[in-house]
């Protein structure tokens, strides 16, 4: 009877394991999706530029200086007492007008002595002349006052060039700036009475490095701006040193600028802008984009949806573009995701603008 319970008991026992779910079943039914739908994988979003041909035109930014056509520091040829001053201070001048009087009382004095000597010498030349026609004098007396007439000519000559030094005229017509001096002051050659300045047209002075000298010539237009403005000014090349500069290794060259307005001033900066070859055209991508390689550079390029890896070229670049050949105008290069992306992987594109 015993042995009998034992049976059932296993039996039983038998019966209730069997119909138990195994817990790795259990699990593995959990984790399957409901409806027996697989569970996609999100694509990566990521931003990207159409590329665009755009004409460039290579060119050298440089700073210079705006100079006076002609400049010079108005001064004294001798010393003396200041008795008209025949300008206004900051006023237009002409060439050859007088601009400073000193006082001359004692070379004119000297010029009337000279002259009246003078007239008498050569009244007395005349009589001689007669006489030695009748040879009532000798040839060496007829000399010797033809030579004293002479003597008092030049003498007169260097009064007179003495006397012209005493009133100081305006070189070139321009801008006189201001005054250094007053009625009754006594100057010197060492007085700096003013300064006078040729302002129309006006010179742009700037250094190029050497590598760019035979890229600019007589004749060349550059165009420049001022500091805090907009408008753009042309000058035409005139000159250029013909050395290089050992310390710096640039070249130094000048243009000149019509500057009726007088809004140019000279002292002032320039930001200057020089084409150095004829316009092309290429494609520039954000420098974002270009990505430097041991074995070439590349960019990332979507095809079909999936990335692909495009080797190219660098030309000129910029603090935000870079110019690349390798591509073509409608490709869609990649701006954004660039250390996370693989080639053939497939991506989300955002086009956006170069300007965004």
């Amino acid at each position: 009877m015993m042995n009998l319970k034992i049976v059932v008991l296993l039996f039983v026992g038998m019966i209730v394991m069997s119909c138990k779910p195994s817990e790795s079943k259990t699990n593995e039914q959990k984790n399957q999706p409901k409806n027996g739908m697989v569970k996609e994988q999100k694509m990566m979003e990521v931003d990207g530029i159409i590329a665009r041909k755009s004409t460039e035109i290579p060119a050298i930014h440089v700073t210079g200086n705006v100079l006076a056509n002609e400049e010079v520091e108005l001064k004294p040829e001798v010393s003396g007492r200041v008795t008209g001053i025949f300008f206004q201070e900051g006023s237009f001048v002409s060439k050859g007008q007088t601009l400073i009087k000193l006082n001359d009382d004692e070379l004119q004095a000297q010029a009337a002595k000279i002259g009246v000597e003078m007239e008498l010498q050569k009244q007395r030349e005349d009589r001689q002349k007669k006489l030695l026609a009748s040879q009532a004098i000798s040839q060496e007396e007829f000399d010797v006052t033809t030579t004293n007439v002479k003597l008092l000519e030049a003498n007169l000559d260097i009064l007179q060039s003495q006397i012209r030094k005493t009133r100081i005229v305006a070189p070139f017509s321009g801008i006189i700036g201001l005054k250094n001096i007053s009625i009754g002051s006594f100057i010197s050659p060492s007085n700096t009475i003013a300064t006078l300045q040729e302002t129309n047209p006006i010179k742009i002075e700037f250094e190029v490095p050497e590598k760019y000298m035979d890229d600019i010539k007589k004749g060349n237009t550059i165009s420049f701006v001022l500091p805090n403005s907009e408008k753009k000014y042309t000058a035409a090349v005139y000159a250029k040193e013909p050395k290089i500069n050992t310390s710096t290794r640039t070249v130094t060259i000048r243009a000149k600028a019509q500057n009726p307005k007088q809004t140019l001033v000279p002292g002032g900066f320039a930001e200057i802008t020089i084409e150095i070859s004829k316009p092309y055209q290429s494609i520039k991508i954000p420098t974002v984009a270009y990505i430097p390689d041991i074995q070439g550079a590349k960019v990332y390029q979507v095809k079909n949806g999936k990335v692909a890896a495009t080797k190219v070229v660098a030309g000129i670049r910029s603090e935000h573009e870079i110019e690349v050949d390798g591509i073509n105008e409608g490709d869609t290069i990649l701006t954004s995701g660039i250390l996370q992306v693989k080639p053939g992987q497939v991506v989300n594109v955002a086009i956006k603008n170069l300007e965004q």
